[in-house]
């Protein structure tokens, strides 16, 4: 199975194949698989959706179910092989941009799946047999311009690390929920999302999702933990309790209503959500977008978390145990 994808800056991401999950490589479109792939795509007009792919995400099938099936083994998860006839492509490719995008900054699209078999034939070591059409999508010029043009790099260690991590979320055949699972989704709603507010708020409830355990005093609760997690001591802890203070207020303005349209000049750091127009501070919006994707990364490389969120029971005592965790991380 090969999903074609878009890296950007390309110049960055050149590989002639990187395994970053188990059975999965990524590698810059070259040669006769480029020629079949673009051929096909453009008698689909992908050109119309912006889609020109650089790289193909290789999913080697058969040695992808095999590292899964030792993955869950080792969690102790509850597993039917059954469940595992079909490779879902598009929950795959997710994990692998996910975590290129935290790990690197690399802007990214894929869409559909090319099925290939083994050819005897010399010029082409497969034949297409198959495409699976999907939605596009890719990372939205609003949400990375405002984050991550100005930090690209090129980490594929640690984007491997990464979707080890959050692996559990996205194995074929298992379904996996939880806050981190949660916060996840919200994160990549944001990444995804050309709509400012929208965006935005699916950022805090991000981190709503993996900080909060209370209905009262939210803004207090979510600016500690945050500056817990992410301060290098007391001064940098203060700054960020303020700056995220800040923006639980942009997000307080949107959802109550209050983001009119100002008088004076508009502009790109005017808050405004009217039947015409709509706009969320660029520079808030690149604060909270870094805020939360580093969030994230520090829990990942968080065991007792990790723990914590992953323990299936009652969700008031996941609450009472992070309430713990985190008061114990304010004093240490």
């Amino acid at each position: 199975m090969c999903v074609p994808a878009y890296l950007f800056p390309e110049k960055l991401a050149i590989t002639k194949g990187r395994q970053i999950i188990p059975g999965v490589t990524i590698c810059s479109l070259t040669g006769p698989w480029k020629e079949e792939i673009l051929s096909h795509l453009n008698r689909l007009k992908t050109h119309q959706f912006e889609f020109h792919p650089t790289h193909i995400i290789r999913i080697r099938t058969d040695d992808y179910k095999k590292e899964v099936v030792s993955r869950i083994r080792r969690d102790g998860s509850e597993f039917d092989a059954k469940n595992l006839r079909l490779v879902e492509y598009n929950g795959i490719s997710k994990q692998l941009m996910l975590s290129l995008m935290l790990a690197s900054g690399l802007k990214f699209k894929f869409r559909g799946c090319f099925h290939f078999r083994a050819d005897s034939g010399e010029t082409m070591g497969y034949r297409m047999t198959s495409f699976g059409n999907s939605p596009l999508y890719a990372a939205s010029d609003l949400v990375w311009g405002a984050a991550y043009k100005a930090q690209l790099r090129t980490e594929w260690t640690q984007a491997s690390r990464i979707a080890l991590k959050v692996d559990r979320y996205f194995r074929s055949g298992v379904w996996w929920s939880d806050r981190l699972s949660m916060g996840i989704q919200y994160f990549w709603n944001a990444l995804c999302s050309s709509i400012p507010e929208q965006a935005f708020l699916s950022l805090m409830s991000g981190l709503e999702s993996v900080l909060s355990t209370q209905r009262t005093e939210i803004t207090h609760l979510l600016s500690e933990r945050v500056a817990i997690i992410l301060g290098k001591g007391r001064i940098s802890r203060l700054r960020i309790y303020k700056q995220m203070k800040k923006l639980y207020g942009i997000r307080s303005e949107l959802v109550h209503g209050k983001a009119f349209t100002r008088r004076g000049k508009q502009t790109t750091e005017s808050l405004i959500v009217s039947a015409k127009y709509s706009n969320v501070p660029h520079s808030a919006m690149g604060e909270l977008v870094n805020i939360t994707g580093s969030v994230i990364k520090c829990l990942l490389s968080r065991p007792t978390y990790l723990r914590i969120v992953q323990t299936k029971r009652n969700e008031d005592k996941t609450s009472q145990e992070l309430d713990t965790y985190f008061l114990k991380q304010l004093f240490s």
